[in-house]
């Protein structure tokens, strides 16, 4: 019998199922209340307000429903409650508790009350408890299996008695019968209904994922065999296989996910080559490759991505990435090989699906039946044998395949330009992408608190690891790499000297390394005298003097000569020692000999630190001070440099890094002085000695619970359990949980006593979490509190160089020769990479692999088509368009400024071009101040301005385009006639005709009218 479900006990649900078939199926009874509501007009009204009223807002589940069951009556809110309860009754993978929760939460709508006694027979942990797993998408796409279940219900309600008798007593019958309902061979309520119906013909195998395996593993058939079978088809095949095994082992008490069965099937190879997730539904699939991308995506945008995908698959074609974040190929790849055959470009963009197509880009709304067809006809001249690949099914960069929970793993892309209208966000957005790349685990975390992700960027730009900066029609070369500057001294005298611009600072800054091999360990700057020093001249002969210096671990002081100053204890005694050794001091008190020797002899202390200058625009290595003074004549040949302290080098650059780093202006040519805020940033100072100050932070070599953490990357958390295991953990599971609980959606105590997923939907692996809460608890609750430490941090960090307005600077004049080198393939160690000697500097530039560029465009400026073909070919383009259904909960005095804003749009697209449409940011200060003053406000001086210039101040086009053209009543149009046919009389005669342009005004009377931006929308 298939009804055994090995340690779930089922019957108590199949009676329940039993009953509702005859008392609700047939009779038309309700289960919770003694009223008849499974009846047609019922349905009929979840028919009109939610299948056919789907609601793309955001929101959960339920707020929806709740909104869209509004106007429905109270039986129906009844109905929809106990289809819910039907459609929980079999998923074991949902908890009891939240299960009956959702079911009264919708039943409440209604008004009524449900008895004790039928809340224990129908919703007690007994009756809810479930028989087997659902896959991923039964929960995240719930809405889908109602809309199911009500197209089931109205259409089985339509039969007469008889008919429906003769159904629920014959599951052949049946089987086939639910063939007419829409969509039947695609949801998992279908099998979960023969199931319930019928089980003892029917198994307990709810996800695609399962049933193939099986009949594909155990009865011989091919993939393609499967694919093309309809499910009543497999349920015969699955009953014939269980009869062959019921009389292999003597027992009608067999399950699948029970030995002896389990292991002929789970996890075994068969004939075929298969990937990872050769045999789940296209919508698990889709969840568990870009679930990061689509989180916020809105059903009907989900149903078009699965109808592309699904045509992928059904013709063998593969879905591949590409280095690009959010960007996959629909073409064919093979695992190991490098590029692919592309067939089109999907672009996952936040509110929408981009699809490159034969040089178009439409949104994935706009598809037709011609790229279906497209990718049938190019799938006949790249077959397989093998099924579809998925993004995750290819290895990493490195070649090793590392999954993580949440999404794929993209590597970010080096150059970018974001581009769009104005006001679509694009600067807005450089924050976030900035930190996409520097700190990922910090935005995912905080992503939803714009204070605290904008403080970070702040922070990172105060630590010189983002640049920003704006092109404009005088920007030049020598602001952006680098020039001469004219300075001037006390004297008045004109000197020049060469400055670095800003990309010339970020990339010497991104090739440095430190390179100091001595043990470090955490330094705390608070309390140290710092202090510059100049450890010979790189540009003359005794340039070996540094490199001397690190590698017997000491400083050199190049004054005082062959002379010992080791009695000399003051100022005074150090000018004496010099005249007992014949050198003549005419000025005692300012002469640099004795200032110098001072510095380093009496005021210089143990504990101290130094920064080794390079010149005055660099600086190459940060030492501690660990001796006294020494005089030591034989340390080299010169005996100038006899005068030695002993230090541990902390910081050892090589390239030197830019003074920008470090202080807030250049170095002074003096060899020995002492540094002091504000020339001396010491919280910078602080960041580049601070291996982890904050000793705290989780990190290798700690341990959780007895849990020892081994590693800690960017993708893993290495532990090794307390029996030696190896227990690798993904940081996305990580991250998502430490949200989840600073965003107080879960608490550690939720994690502790296995509850997370009662509270959540979270797609996260269940399992993992539950079985390892002693593990998940500790750790969450210690990284909340004290943060993480990633192994082997170093300053060759990523960067980020934010270029506003790119398209606005002269690019050739700009970037120089240097165009070339932020190539990724020419940037340092790259496969083909380049150096360039630069004009001013003489000095070797190569542009580092971690400098990373992130330019905006703004299209009214220029189109993309007019862009400098040396930026077309080394950027990546991420359009960024006017996203009106940001303002859909906006309304002031009854305008809908979504509706508004989209309107205004279309208008703009058919006179001008999309690339000259407005964006939503004009319009989102509405939102925390929705007033008509200020909505007149954002018009008189934003909007109308704007229009004016795009249409040259063809003030009728203007009109247009806000629909004054269709007005009727002068008075709500924005724009009039700045004469009228008596003024002009008055002014010209009355014999006056006039010619050209007719003159136009502002109705300033109009901007304070809600009926005159109402008007722009509904005129037609």
């Amino acid at each position: 019998m298939a009804k055994y479900c090995g340690n779930r006990n089922s019957e108590y649900i199949l009676k329940n199922a039993n009953e509702f078939k005859q008392n609700c199926l047939i009779e038309g009874k309700s289960l919770l209340t003694d009223a008849v509501i499974w009846t047609s007009g019922y349905c009929e009204e979840l028919t009109k307000y939610f299948v056919d009223n789907p609601d793309a807002g955001e929101g959960d589940f339920f707020t929806k429903l709740e909104t869209q069951l509004t106007d429905t009556s109270a039986n129906a809110k009844v109905l929809a409650a106990e289809m819910l309860w039907l459609m929980f009754l079999c998923p074991s993978n949902t908890g009891a508790a939240s299960k009956r929760g959702s079911i009264e939460r919708v039943f409440a709508w209604s008004g009524y009350k449900i008895d004790e006694v039928t809340k224990e027979r129908y919703l007690s942990d007994n009756a809810l408890t479930g028989v087997g797993s659902s896959g991923t998408a039964y929960n995240t796409m719930r809405w889908r299996e109602l809309v199911y279940l009500i197209r089931f219900t109205e259409l089985f309600l339509k039969l007469d008695k008889p008919k429906k008798e003769e159904l629920l007593n014959n599951h052949i019958k049946f089987a086939q019968w639910l063939e007419q309902v829409p969509d039947n061979e695609n949801r998992q309520l279908r099998h979960m209904l023969v199931f319930l119906f019928f089980p003892d013909f029917n198994e307990r195998i709810f996800g695609n994922t399962d049933r193939r395996s099986i009949l594909v593993t155990l009865a011989g058939l091919t993939k393609p065999q499967y694919n093309k079978m309809k499910c009543s088809e497999r349920d015969a095949a699955l009953l014939k296989l269980r009869k062959k095994f019921e009389q292999e082992f003597g027992t009608t008490e067999l399950d699948y996910y029970i030995e002896p069965l389990k292991s002929k099937w789970k996890n075994t190879e068969v004939n075929e080559p298969k990937s990872e997730y050769d045999s789940k539904s296209v919508m698990e699939l889709i969840y568990e490759n870009f679930e990061v991308f689509i989180k916020n995506y809105t059903p009907s945008l989900l149903e078009k991505l699965e109808g592309l995908l699904k045509s992928t698959c059904d013709n063998s074609l593969d879905i591949y990435p590409v280095n690009i974040n959010g960007q996959f190929r629909i073409g064919r790849k093979e695992k190991k090989e490098t590029h692919g055959s592309p067939l089109c470009l999907i672009n996952f963009q936040k509110n929408d699906i981009k699809i490159s197509y034969r040089g178009k880009k439409i949104s994935i709304t706009e598809i037709t039946n011609h790229l279906t067809e497209a990718i049938s006809e190019w799938s006949k001249s790249h077959s397989t044998s093998r099924d579809s690949y998925w993004p995750n099914d290819y290895d990493t960069k490195e070649g090793v395949e590392t999954r993580a929970i949440q999404g794929t793993v993209m590597s970010q892309s080096l150059n970018q330009i974001l581009y769009g209208p104005p006001g679509t966000g694009k600067t807005y957005n450089t924050i976030n992408k900035a930190l996409e790349i520097l700190d990922p685990d910090f935005l995912d975390q905080h992503e939803d608190n714009r204070t605290k992700v904008k403080d970070r960027f702040d922070e990172l730009m105060e630590k010189n690891r983002i640049g920003f900066v704006t092109f404009h029609q005088s920007f030049s070369y020598e602001d952006f790499v680098e020039g001469l500057k004219a300075n001037s001294n006390e004297a008045h005298q004109i000197s020049y000297e060469i400055e670095d611009g800003i990309f010339k600072q970020m990339c010497v800054a991104g090739n440095a390394h430190n390179i100091a091999s001595q043990n470090q360990q955490p330094l705390d700057v608070v309390g140290r005298k710092v202090w510059k020093m100049s450890l010979g001249d790189t540009l003359s002969d005794d340039a070996y003097i540094y490199q001397q210096c690190i590698e017997n671990n000491y400083v050199l002081l190049g004054y005082g000569g062959n002379i010992d100053f080791s009695s000399s204890k003051d100022r005074k005694s150090i000018i004496d020692t010099y005249y007992t050794n014949k050198v003549d001091i005419e000025n005692a008190s300012n002469d640099y000999r004795v200032t110098s020797v001072h510095h380093f002899k009496n005021i210089m202390t143990v504990g101290d630190l130094i920064v080794v200058s390079d010149g005055n625009h660099k600086f190459r290595a940060i030492a501690e001070v660990i001796g006294d003074y020494e005089y030591d004549p034989s340390v080299i040949d010169d005996e100038s440099y006899s005068q030695k302290r002993a230090v541990l080098w902390h910081r050892i650059y090589e390239p030197s890094l830019p003074v920008e780093e470090l202080f807030t202006k250049n170095l002074s040519q003096q060899t020995i002085y002492r540094l002091r805020p504000p020339t001396l940033l010491m919280e910078h100072l602080q960041a580049f000695l601070d291996i982890n100050v904050r000793t705290e932070q989780l990190k290798s070599g700690m341990f959780i619970n007895s849990y020892k953490v081994c590693s800690i990357t960017k993708e893993l958390i290495n532990f090794l359990r307390p029996n030696g295991v190896s227990l690798p953990i993904a940081r996305s599971m990580v991250n998502e949980l430490v949200k989840m609980v600073n965003s107080e959606v879960i608490t550690i105590d939720d994690i502790k006593n296995k509850k997370v997923f009662d509270k959540t939907t979270s797609l996260l692996d269940k399992n993992i979490i539950n079985s390892n809460n002693n593990l998940f608890a500790p750790l969450i609750d210690y990284i909340c509190k004290h943060g993480m430490q990633i192994d082997s941090a170093t300053e060759n960090e990523k960067r980020v160089l934010i270029i506003d307005e790119i398209n606005r600077g002269n690019i050739s004049n700009i970037f120089g020769e240097l165009i070339t080198l932020i190539e990724p393939s020419k940037r340092a160690g790259g496969s083909e990479s380049l150096s360039v000697k630069l004009p001013y500097s003489k000095e070797p530039l190569a542009v580092p692999s971690n400098l990373h560029i992130i330019g905006t465009m703004n299209t009214a400026d220029k189109s993309l088509a007019q862009v400098d073909i040396a930026l077309r070919r080394r950027f990546e383009f991420v359009e960024m368009m006017p996203n009106h259904e940001l303002l859909n909960d906006v309304e002031v005095d009854g305008v809908e400024i979504a509706k508004l804003l989209e309107t205004i749009n279309q208008r703009i697209e058919l006179l001008y071009d999309r690339e000259h449409t407005i964006g939503h940011s004009f319009f989102l200060p509405l939102k925390d101040e929705p007033t008509i003053e200020r909505l007149a406000k954002i018009f008189e001086l934003e909007i109308l301005p704007l229009l004016e210039e795009y249409f040259f101040e063809d003030w009728e086009r203007v009109g247009q385009v806000l629909g004054d053209h269709l007005k009727t009543d002068a008075s709500l149009k924005f724009i009039e006639e700045k004469f009228t046919d008596t003024s002009i009389a008055e002014l010209m005669g009355a014999e006056w005709k006039q010619e050209g342009i007719t003159p136009y005004k502002r109705n300033l009377e109009a901007l304070n009218n809600p009926e005159a931006y109402m008007g722009v929308y509904e005129a037609f």
